[in-house]
């Protein structure tokens, strides 16, 4: 079953055409890395800061997560609107940080201006992440990549995401040695596999009519994962979704699930002993879930709705599971008579999910 078959249109071609474009990523990994040396070495900075707004934010934190993992340091994710309003709070006198500005435009005001401003008052050094060169927000910064082989027509963001992520685990692994290499080139065929054994589960999943809210649920590294597809869900489908990290979940939100509730949780090692209790209290309100998961991580097969079995370290999954978002919103958005590419459009007759 192909997308142009159900549903023509430029955010499915890009969605199912991810797992190619990451594999350009892969092959251009090398010359992405040389223009890096330009800001070595890493240890002259007090702060790495990755930056950007919408989706690129959610990516900064996926990405600075798997950074501090593979550099053994603390890397900081910050909204490029709270960099411009309150770098103050974000750095102390005297640092000297490393900026990477994410933007799939290259023309983000926030992003842009956040960097003019940590440049000026903290004498940042900066890195571009653009989806095409010569971009505005390249011109502030030293160096830019431009992520060419993932460039999208569709007004959201999708197989940009998993490229430009995979394209930071490689910048960040070249740095440190590149003992993840061989794992993060997996990525690429990984996501074919995962889209071809669960695209129809995720298709109907999205199409059940009685679901009027989705709630996608992660910690850690999964977080930012989590934020991404509930936006996802919201600007595509134009569908009520939220996000909250899993645990906290317990904590009130989950007094707002009841049967036409739909729930996918990315679950995360240090969260392993609770999970399935979450679970469990997560059943008993009726709400579907949806578990995200590898096949090592030893859950109840009761609860594992989608099984990647990636062996994949955690903090690199995100780039894995980007695409269980991007299919979730953009068939809820088909179901309901919208075009995920620009769903406002169409909207007219149909009425935002209550």
């Amino acid at each position: 079953m192909t997308p142009e078959k159900l549903k023509p249109g430029a955010t499915f071609r890009e969605i199912y055409s991810q797992a190619d474009s990451c594999k350009r990523t892969l092959e251009l990994a090398d010359a992405r890395s040389q223009l890096f040396d330009r800001l070595l070495p890493i240890d002259q900075y007090t702060d790495i800061i990755l930056t950007g707004c919408g989706s690129s934010y959610n990516l900064a934190r996926c990405a600075s997560f798997a950074w501090s993992r593979i550099l053994h340091r603390p890397v900081r994710a910050i909204a490029s609107s709270e960099l411009m309003g309150f770098p103050d709070v974000y750095l102390t006198d005297g640092a000297q940080p490393l900026v990477v500005a994410i933007s799939r435009t290259g023309g983000t005001t926030e992003v842009q201006l956040a960097v003019q401003r940590l440049t000026r008052e903290y004498d940042a050094r900066a890195l571009a992440v653009t989806g095409q060169a010569h971009s505005p927000v390249g011109a502030v910064c030293l160096a830019e990549l431009a992520f060419a082989e993932c460039h999208e027509e569709s007004i959201v963001m999708t197989q940009a995401f998993t490229c430009m992520l995979t394209g930071l685990y490689l910048i960040a692994d070249t740095v440190a040695g590149s003992r993840h290499k061989t794992e993060i080139s997996q990525i690429p065929c990984l996501i074919a596999e995962s889209i071809h054994k669960r695209e129809e589960l995720l298709r109907r999943s999205a199409e059940d009519e009685r679901v009027n809210h989705f709630f996608f649920l992660g910690s850690g590294v999964m977080k930012g994962l989590a934020d991404e597809c509930a936006l996802k869900m919201t600007e595509m489908a134009l569908s009520q979704a939220s996000s909250h990290r899993s645990l906290e979940f317990r904590h009130g939100p989950k007094a707002a699930l009841d049967q036409n509730s739909s729930v996918i949780l990315f679950p995360v090692a240090a969260e392993r002993p609770y999970v399935e209790t979450l679970l469990e209290e997560i059943q008993t309100t009726g709400a579907q879930i949806l578990l995200v998961s590898d096949s090592i991580d030893g859950l109840s097969a009761d609860f594992c709705s989608i099984v990647s079995g990636s062996g994949l370290s955690e903090f690199l999954r995100p780039a894995l599971y980007a695409h269980i978002g991007q299919l979730l919103a953009c068939w809820r958005a088909t179901s309901r008579g919208l075009d995920p590419h620009s769903p406002r459009y169409l909207a007219r007759t149909v009425l935002l999910d209550v």
